[in-house]
């Protein structure tokens, strides 16, 4: 029988790492950890080999079982380091491939996931922004005040897209503007409920 002192010697997991980073971030977004704090903690967490090592950074934050092997749990409706990536890259994809980015992201992320639901606002958003910029252009792309409005509807696209990005690679539960004055949600974002992280395994 493993006894629990000897665990704190098994190897820890990249998700491991990502589950503790996460909860030293919301640590220091509470005031729990000074910025020098918790840039030492984190740099120890990425190194950490063992179990007794990732440990140490969560010293005075909170009680690390023993016997358990994740080291903190998390609610999948809450952004995961990789997760907030995910959204972020997702985000930047519509440069590239238009509304078909986030559709595969969709495809991708984990129904009630916290990455889904950023990934099925940034779809919506695109679909209903290119129906609309595509519908604008064709009824008014020969009349004289097209000439203006078209190309800022495009300037507004961009923007609010690099906007809907940035946002997602921060780790922030953001509603664009547009989808608040129009909140049709084209592309369903899941039910939420509780796992560990946002990414299919």
């Amino acid at each position: 029988m493993v006894r629990p002192e000897e665990t704190l010697e098994w190897r820890v997991t990249d998700r491991q790492r990502d589950r503790v980073v996460g909860y030293l971030r919301e640590a220091f977004a509470d005031g729990r950890l000074s910025h020098v704090e918790f840039d030492d903690r984190v740099g120890r967490a990425l190194t950490a080999r063992t179990r007794r090592e990732l440990n140490a950074t969560l010293s005075g934050l909170a009680r690390v079982p023993l016997t358990t092997t994740a080291v903190v749990r998390r609610s999948r409706t809450e952004p995961s380091p990789s997760g907030a990536v995910g959204a972020g890259l997702i985000g930047l994809s519509p440069y590239c491939l238009g509304p078909f980015g986030p559709l595969v992201g969709v495809a991708l992320t984990e129904k009630g996931s916290w990455t889904r639901r950023q990934v099925a606002r940034q779809a919506s958003f695109q679909l209903t922004a290119f129906a609309i910029l595509i519908t604008v252009s064709i009824i008014l792309g020969h009349v004289g005040v097209g000439e203006i409005l078209i190309p800022l509807g495009w300037m507004a696209w961009f923007g609010l897209t690099l906007v809907q990005a940035v946002k997602g690679f921060q780790g922030v539960d953001w509603v664009n503007p547009v989808m608040k004055v129009l909140p049709v949600k084209i592309v369903d974002e899941g039910p939420a409920s509780t796992c560990e992280l946002g990414w299919r395994h």
